[in-house]
């Protein structure tokens, strides 16, 4: 059974005291403890997260858990300020993106943060390309971009959605489903090569 080799994995990681450095300066041990699903463990490497992934395609999906159905109408914001994590400048946006300024990008930070936190490589959120300072040399529409640093230095950069963000970090804690917008549980199964995509690791044979 698989989870016998999941388990021997994070026994010998714990044992071996693995620990990490990342750039912040934030040192954690391998013994930090998170999740209940197919692991408990908090700071994973690529070939443990890569392991995981393969072994996510044999495991029973959970079913699918609705979340709430309806909600009281809101009021669409007409326009919305961005104001840059990097340089500090306002942007402002009208109708077509203001709903995410305003309701989504926070959880997208927050959710990147996570992800990094459950990591031993460090996992970037990029959102240069909301800022008309900062993307002066682009015209394309705004879009997030995570980057993934290797220990190595290189760096894996892909477009991503608030989907793909709230898929790692579910799954990175240790889930077998990630949570959509009205708190419906869908499984993991089937975006284990998007995953795969968005961190850089080719699948194991």
């Amino acid at each position: 059974m698989w989870y016998a080799a999941v388990i021997a994995l994070v026994v010998i990681s714990t044992a071996a005291g693995m620990a990490r450095n990342k750039k912040n300066g934030d040192t954690r041990s391998g013994t930090d403890l998170v999740g209940t699903g197919i692991y408990s463990y908090r700071t994973l490497s690529r070939t443990e997260i890569n392991l995981l992934l393969s072994k996510l395609e044999f495991t029973e999906p959970p079913e699918v858990v609705m979340g709430a159905m309806c909600y009281a109408p809101m009021s669409l914001p007409a326009s919305a300020d961005y104001i840059c994590p990097d340089c500090g400048e306002k942007t402002v946006y009208d109708s077509s993106f203001a709903r995410f300024i305003d309701w989504e990008i926070a959880g997208c930070r927050r959710m990147a943060d996570n992800i990094n936190l459950n990591t031993e490589f460090d996992v970037v959120l990029d959102e240069s390309r909301f800022c008309d300072f900062c993307s002066q040399e682009t015209a394309e529409t705004p879009v997030l971009l995570l980057k993934v640093i290797n220990e190595d230095g290189n760096e894996i950069v892909n477009r991503i959605t608030i989907i793909d963000l709230r898929m790692l970090e579910s799954f990175l804690q240790g889930n077998l489903y990630y949570l959509t917008f009205n708190d419906s549980q869908c499984p993991l199964q089937d975006y284990g090569e998007r995953m795969r995509t968005i961190l850089g690791l080719e699948k194991e044979q």
